[in-house]
């Protein structure tokens, strides 16, 4: 499952980077732990992370409403290729309080 060949552009843009030395930001709805609703596309999501960890810098989401952040893990290493920052809103929502986070 790859709507709209999203993951193929995504590999395609990640191995061009890597080819130009490039690093990037992968910015997304849904934290990465959301993925879980689709597993064949989660899986390979993961996997590109998995394999193109030297080019990206982050990983950027929101949807949850909280300031957090979620570790990707290598599929066979174990070891945290990536973090996966999940902001928070400035709109509020139930018990939380409208808030953001600025990176340097």
């Amino acid at each position: 499952t790859n709507p709209m060949k999203i993951l193929d552009w995504l590999e395609g843009e990640l191995s061009k980077s890597e080819r130009n030395q490039e690093r990037v930001y992968i910015l997304h709805h849904f934290p990465i732990t959301s993925f879980s609703l689709n597993q064949d596309w989660g899986f390979r999501y993961h996997v590109l992370i998995d394999r193109y960890s030297s080019v990206v810098a982050g990983v950027f989401s929101g949807h949850v409403h909280q300031d957090t952040f979620a570790t990707i893990k290598s599929i066979s290493t174990n070891k945290v290729v990536a973090v996966n920052y999940v902001n928070p809103a400035l709109t509020s929502f139930v018990k939380l309080n409208p808030s953001f986070r600025i990176y340097e």
